[in-house]
């Protein structure tokens, strides 16, 4: 992993890491302690993220991940996230859900963006625990193939945009969709 760092230890807050090598650099790095970072950017990643570097993330509020292959690791440690990117990758695994705690630490996750994940069938079970969130954007994942039930209870949720996504949209079209009623309540509907 490479680890761009324009930042001194002291007022670190922004990293970007691509892969060229284990993410237990990114870990064991120098600028460590971690706890005050506040964006990243993870490109190319081709395994998780260690939990030691999980842990220390108390302060993270928005994180893209780009391209990355296996399970999304996320951690209950994320508790400041408040924006989080999942963007083109055909083996990101999103519904692994083994352990849906981790979604519940994300409680002040206001933003959620879903892009290019063609292989995306089902949103995560564990979303459904993030009661506070305000804006779901899912684009160009063609094979999504139904809301869940549960977006109901997304009484915050203002904002929802569905595009790229033909069986998705076809299901959302308005009044007639077999999952109108589920979003129906979204103020702001971009289908």
């Amino acid at each position: 992993m490479e680890v761009i760092n324009t930042a001194t230890p002291k007022n670190l807050t922004s990293i970007a890491a691509t892969s060229t090598s284990s993410s237990s650099t990114l870990a064991a790095s120098s600028f460590i302690p971690l706890s005050k970072l506040k964006y990243t950017s993870i490109w190319h990643m081709e395994e998780t993220l260690p939990k030691e570097l999980m842990c220390n993330l108390i302060s993270l509020q928005d994180l893209k991940i780009y391209y990355c292959c296996g399970p999304l690791s996320l951690s209950r440690h994320l508790t400041a996230l408040q924006n989080l990117t999942v963007w083109g990758s055909e083996e990101v695994d999103l519904t692994n859900d083994g352990d849906e705690m981790e979604w519940h630490g994300l409680q002040s996750l206001r933003y959620l963006r879903f892009y290019h994940l063609p292989n995306l069938a089902t949103l995560p079970v564990g979303i459904q625990h993030l009661t506070s969130l305000q804006s779901l954007v899912i684009e160009d994942c063609p094979s999504l193939s139904a809301i869940p039930e549960w977006i109901c209870n997304f009484t915050c949720l203002q904002t929802l945009r569905i595009r790229d996504c033909p069986i998705l949209s076809k299901r959302c079209e308005r009044e007639a969709g077999e999952d109108w009623s589920k979003i129906a309540h979204i103020p702001h509907l971009y289908v």
